[in-house]
């Protein structure tokens, strides 16, 4: 596994790589304790024992076959009540390097899947590790499909090789993602949430679509309105605009 990151500006120059290890997220954590990592640390691995989707899921993913990342930012005066633009402008970013590849609209799945064809390619875990009401560290798990081809456990799931036909060079991708990221990290830091928002919401899944989800134990009929800088979800049900956290609104 070789990664050469000479066009980025920061992402990658500091590089860590496994063969396997438990969780890229979890030695992130692990680097923070330590000393102070640099802005754009990358953690990469062929293969995670036991990697984490958003809210203690299980990742499972083929050793060799696809993208377990994590990546460590240190943001500039980011808010806690700010924190989920993080989330919003890392899923465009992937958006654009899939759209880019493979010539397909992708949909951002609230809160943390990249879907093409309604089907999952990618998943996202940010944790953020906060000082008084800024962000100081916020690591970045990213687990894609690149080749893998064949997933018992997650029917619903797609890669990079099923959408194109033919094999995808990990590292090619990689640096071209992190180039977006890059991109997105400078247009934040110019202009904060305007360009981001758009960008975001040109690709929301259900965005302004009348669709049903379960609350609790009933099933309801909604319109997804927006997502608060939080990561709220915000649903338009019976006239009334009702905000959820994960785990507390499932699409249907």
């Amino acid at each position: 596994m070789s990664l050469q990151v000479q066009s980025t500006q920061f992402i990658g120059k500091a590089l860590h790589t496994f063969a396997e290890i438990t969780s890229t997220n979890e030695y992130a954590k692990q680097c923070i304790a330590k000393n102070e990592p640099l802005h754009g640390t990358v953690i990469l691995a062929d293969y995670q024992s036991k990697g984490r989707g958003q809210a203690s899921n299980r990742w499972q993913s083929a050793a060799g076959k696809n993208i377990l990342a994590s990546i460590i930012f240190r943001p500039k005066l980011v808010n806690v009540n700010e924190q989920f633009i993080m989330n919003k402008f890392i899923s465009v970013a992937i958006a654009e390097t899939v759209e880019k590849l493979c010539n397909e609209k992708v949909a951002i799945k609230w809160p943390n899947d990249i879907l093409i064809d309604g089907q999952k390619l990618c998943g996202l875990l940010i944790e953020n590790i906060l000082r008084k009401q800024n962000i100081e560290y916020s690591i970045v798990g990213i687990g894609l499909n690149v080749n893998q081809v064949a997933f018992a456990e997650q029917p619903n799931a797609t890669s990079l090789k099923l959408v194109l036909g033919t094999d995808v060079d990990r590292m090619d991708f990689l640096e071209q993602l992190f180039l977006r990221i890059e991109f997105w990290i400078d247009e934040f830091n110019q202009t904060k949430f305007g360009n981001i928002k758009r960008a975001y919401f040109s690709r929301l899944y259900q965005y302004q679509e009348k669709a049903n989800y379960k609350v609790k134990d009933d099933v309801v009929r909604g319109e997804i309105m927006g997502v608060t800088n939080q990561g709220q979800l915000q649903v338009l049900i019976n006239n009334k605009i009702e905000l959820f956290a994960n785990k507390e609104i499932v699409f249907l």
